[in-house]
């Protein structure tokens, strides 16, 4: 057997082991966290669409494990910046009713590469406030303005909304 095809092999092995265990390992946001991420409608959220490719269906799928790797990166991220502010959640935490809205922000690349992948990095997180219900919170918050750095060039910045509620909620 040549040396460059028990290489390749050991490399796919590697690659879907690592696979396996970010599977197993990483458990839902949600379920871990107690938070429910809150999706707004509108120009803040635009869909993102991955090109066509002219690679074969091996590239593509290396492609989309990276891809999903590196959601999981991210995630595990976005979870630490979650707990980070936990404090800050608790002090702002209704005693009875309503919730605290949690904005993390992401920067993404403004355009997919030809296989579809989006390189994405967490810019950071913050507690917008408490309210009665998710919907008036983020409302308040989309209606306040808001002062931000601009991505570099070929990015675009991204808000994920997180809405934690009382403990005393219904």
């Amino acid at each position: 057997m040549p040396n460059s095809y028990r290489f390749h092999t050991s490399y796919r092995m590697a690659l879907l082991s690592v696979a396996a265990t970010m599977i197993f390992c990483l458990p839902d946001l949600k379920a871990q966290s107690g938070y429910t991420e809150l999706i707004p409608a509108g120009p803040d959220s635009p869909p993102v669409a991955p090109g066509a490719s002219p690679w074969d269906a091996g590239v593509k799928l290396a492609s989309k494990l990276l891809s999903w790797l590196s959601d999981q990166g991210l995630q595990a991220n976005i979870q630490t910046k979650l707990n980070s502010l936990q404090s800050q959640v608790d002090a702002q935490m209704p005693a009875v009713g309503g919730g605290v809205l949690v904005v993390v922000t992401i920067q993404q690349w403004a355009t997919p590469d030809t296989n579809g992948y989006v390189a994405r990095s967490l810019i950071g997180g913050f507690v917008a406030g408490s309210a009665g219900s998710p919907e008036l919170a983020l409302k308040n918050y989309l209606n306040t303005a808001q002062l931000e750095p601009a991505p570099p060039d070929g990015w675009v910045l991204r808000h994920i909304y997180f809405w934690r509620a009382s403990p005393g909620a219904a």
